[in-house]
């Protein structure tokens, strides 16, 4: 909250979360979570000015932008509303990969990579992409599911909460449902850090898939030896 990175927070209170209801199975941690960060967030956009101004003041640029681009769109509400007019240009099948326009948007490359797609992929294009995303998604809440481990269920888990909260974060921001983050889109966007991270975490997945074939090969390589 001090850094004023507000997108890391998020996934942050979301891997908590998850894990939390994981290991109690309880709901009303979920109810006392949400409370907390809507009471954060409130506290953020009516009073935390004195408290933290950094975070404060980007808190409230950025909902002011996600309700109302249109009421600054020379200021605040730019960036917003350029991705609004980049995706409406794509119509069903986009204007083609590298035909569009979406330079106007700012950090389309990072943060605003969804209007690009689209706007040179279309409904169509984009609709596969989240098909895809949904299958990744869906392998490793299943991986997750199956492990032989406490641990491993929890790490699969905590990997998976990650990937679709940066994706729902990056997606939603740049179709005005929810504000501008500041986060990536995993394995699309430009950074190397975040395509680092991304691999880490499905590394992370395929070690937690591979588990009790790795025990057992171990138990066996030992009686073998001895």
């Amino acid at each position: 909250m001090r850094q004023g990175d507000l997108g890391m927070l998020m996934i942050l209170g979301g891997l908590g979360l998850s894990l939390m209801f994981l290991r109690t199975a309880q709901s009303r941690w979920l109810m006392m979570g949400l409370g907390a960060g809507a009471l954060v967030a409130m506290v953020l956009m009516f009073g935390g000015t004195e408290l933290l101004p950094n975070v404060a003041h980007k808190a409230q640029v950025r909902v002011q932008a996600w309700l109302n681009p249109w009421a600054d769109i020379d200021g605040y509400g730019y960036q917003t509303a350029q991705a609004l007019f980049a995706a409406h240009a794509g119509g069903l099948d986009g204007a083609g990969l590298g035909a569009g326009q979406a330079e106007l948007v700012p950090l389309v490359r990072s943060d605003f990579i969804w209007a690009a797609l689209c706007e040179e992929l279309g409904l169509l294009g984009c609709a596969l992409l989240l098909l895809a995303y949904w299958g990744l998604f869906a392998r490793g809440a299943r991986i997750a599911t199956r492990a032989s481990s406490g641990f491993g269920q929890a790490l699969a888990t905590g990997c998976v909460t990650v990937l679709v909260v940066q994706t729902l974060l990056n997606i939603g921001g740049v179709v005005r449902l929810c504000p501008v983050t500041g986060i990536t889109l995993p394995f699309v966007s430009q950074g190397g850090s975040s395509w680092l991270v991304c691999f880490m975490l499905i590394g992370m997945l395929l070690a937690v898939d591979h588990e009790e074939p790795a025990a057992g090969w171990a138990g066996g390589e030992q009686e073998r030896v001895s």
